[in-house]
């Protein structure tokens, strides 16, 4: 009887492995569903790390690793904009109302946390603004601090109108800033020589 022939055995390839020798490929599909924006790329290749290797995928049982994988990503990055229309949808309507602990209050309980650190964004974009714009001032006094409109003109010695526009456009900033923090770019930075400091945020703003 002829001896049995001699098989060649692979070791397994750990989960990590299968990961990393596709990981350039991966980045390229995470790019494109980005539009190329690297550090979203970047949160979304961890992410799908994180998830393809956390879960004990079987391998055995996948016929396209690549296809799988393409496929964990896009999933991933639907989730993400949902979740991104979500906290804009909710910021939006926190900031809406006068004052913040009002938001805070009726925000659904799931959603504490997350109004917690948006305002918190806003906050620290209402400190930066105030250094150029007094709107920066007046969202602080009004929606932070639960000074009426009335105070608030008669502290920043404007009118009552003035006071209204500038919150009006704090809030429209605060918005954009929460959507895209590079919309406002020069938030916290010194004007140029000769400009006036209500230039780099715009001609429509209320100084």
């Amino acid at each position: 009887m002829p001896p049995n022939p001699l098989r060649l055995v692979l070791a397994p390839q750990s989960l990590e492995d299968v990961f990393m020798a596709r990981y350039e490929r991966l980045r390229g599909w995470a790019l494109h569903l980005s539009s190329d924006d690297r550090a979203a790329a970047e949160d979304l290749l961890q992410e799908a790390f994180v998830q393809f290797t956390a879960t004990n995928t079987d391998l055995g049982a996948i016929q396209n690793l690549d296809a799988y994988l393409f496929g964990m990503i896009r999933i991933l990055h639907l989730s993400q904009m949902r979740r991104a229309r979500r906290r804009t949808r909710l910021l939006s309507t926190v900031l809406d109302y006068n004052a913040a602990i009002l938001g805070l209050r009726d925000a659904d309980p799931h959603d504490q946390l997350l109004v917690r650190e948006e305002l918190l964004h806003v906050c620290r974009y209402a400190c930066a603004r105030k250094e150029t714009s007094k709107a920066g001032s007046v969202l602080l006094l009004r929606f932070f601090l639960g000074y009426y409109p009335g105070e608030i003109a008669r502290v920043t010695k404007s009118t009552r109108g003035a006071v209204e526009e500038r919150l009006r456009i704090a809030r429209a900033e605060a918005k954009s800033y929460l959507r895209d923090p590079a919309s406002l770019k020069v938030i916290g930075a010194q004007p140029q020589a000769g400009a006036a400091p209500e230039a780099a945020y715009g001609a429509s703003t209320v100084t």
